[in-house]
């Protein structure tokens, strides 16, 4: 969430949206190797993402910026995606944030993606091998 805010500031803006998760996502090395083995990588999403978004006039005021209701969704989604899962007790990882940008599937950040050919289940598949060859 960090880097999302991170994202979210440098482009003077007043909210945590879907492209700043995915900005943030993207600096996760994890989400690079995973988008790498699906066939694009983090510097060109993130150079298309960039590309469509717009800065605001001036810096934000707000000490901390608020969650648009599309990011709390996709949250709930990454939630939903992680249950089936132990994952020694974190309710969902960068795999299921980005599992649940696709999911949500309404917003420039989801666009982008599947611009890029990646889709939800390509997501959950390659990340369960990855996840599995960390074990």
């Amino acid at each position: 969430m960090e880097f999302a805010e991170d994202a979210a500031r440098q482009l003077n803006h007043e909210y945590i949206g879907a492209e700043h998760l995915l900005l943030g996502l993207l600096n996760d090395r994890e989400i690079s190797r995973l988008l790498t083995k699906l066939g694009t990588d983090a510097n060109t999403v993130r150079d298309d993402l960039q590309a469509v978004m717009v800065r605001g006039d001036s810096p934000a005021k707000l000490r901390r910026l608020p969650l648009v209701p599309r990011v709390k969704r996709i949250f709930e989604e990454a939630v939903v995606e992680a249950k089936p899962f132990d994952r020694n007790g974190r309710l969902a990882d960068a795999y299921d944030l980005l599992v649940g940008i696709l999911v949500d599937n309404g917003s420039a950040a989801a666009l982008i993606l599947v611009k890029h050919q990646l889709t939800a289940e390509a997501v959950r598949l390659e990340s369960g091998k990855l996840r599995n060859s960390q074990d």
